[in-house]
């Protein structure tokens, strides 16, 4: 596991809340790029690249997405699709990743949806599976880290 460097979830969430409500207030499609489902909160920038963070509870989040232009990794039937090695980004993570985020899993086999980052917090602290290639997130420039 690697320790990543992000703001807290609690800290996150009311720059994701603001940042909703302002694209809310420019109309529909706008609205779509950023809001909350209670448990979860999404954002993607209008072009295909996306990242939501799914609260467990217990202090517990995680976090995943995709930037189709910058992410490196492929992860599961990704690899297959690309003809690339694949990136297990659950690669020692503990199970509750995977449990709390097991309707993502299964779109990437139903939808193609392909996911380039998963990041977990948990005491205080965001991990992530050890592995070296650029998983896009820092590219996707989320406006809610600072």
């Amino acid at each position: 596991m690697r320790e990543i460097d992000l703001p807290r979830p609690d800290t996150m969430a009311p720059r994701w809340s603001a940042l909703a409500a302002v694209l809310a207030a420019y109309g529909p499609r706008w609205a779509e790029s950023a809001y909350s489902d209670g448990s979860t909160w999404h954002y993607d920038d209008g072009g295909g690249n996306w990242a939501d963070i799914r609260f467990i509870g217990d202090g517990r989040a995680v976090l995943l997405g995709h930037d189709h232009e910058y992410s490196e990794t492929y992860f599961r039937s990704a690899a297959e699709y690309f003809g690339e090695p694949e990136t297990d980004l659950l690669a020692g993570c503990p199970p509750w990743w995977a449990e709390a985020i097991g309707d993502y899993l299964e779109r990437i086999d139903t939808h193609g949806m392909w996911i380039g980052f998963i990041y977990g917090y948990d005491c205080g602290t965001w991990t992530r599976a050890d592995y070296s290639a650029d998983d896009g997130f820092t590219s996707l420039n989320l406006p809610l880290l600072d």
